[in-house]
């Protein structure tokens, strides 16, 4: 699985992180950081932070383009509304 920006990925497993990450529910593979090892992927959790998983967690999917947007829109909504504190506007 190729761990870049803007790929995703399906959760087939979350271990102790059952508040973390969904079974079934689609992620967002972000860049891997500079010490982060090939047996691991990095996602944007529940939480909304990116953390490191154990790669074998997850498979990626292809979306269709129309997916892939409206999942950018539903981020920079919830990006919204966790850095200024309210929700956006509907």
């Amino acid at each position: 699985m190729t761990s870049r920006s803007g790929a995703f990925a399906v959760c087939i497993r979350n271990g102790e992180y059952e508040a973390d990450l969904i079974i079934g529910k689609i992620y967002r593979v972000m860049r891997p950081k500079r010490n982060d090892g090939p047996a691991d992927i990095r996602v944007l959790d529940e939480s909304g932070e990116d953390y490191l998983y154990p790669r074998a967690w997850f498979v990626p999917v292809e979306l269709p383009v129309k997916a892939r947007r409206a999942l950018g829109q539903f981020r920079k909504a919830f990006m919204a509304v966790t850095s200024a504190g309210v929700p956006p506007k509907r």
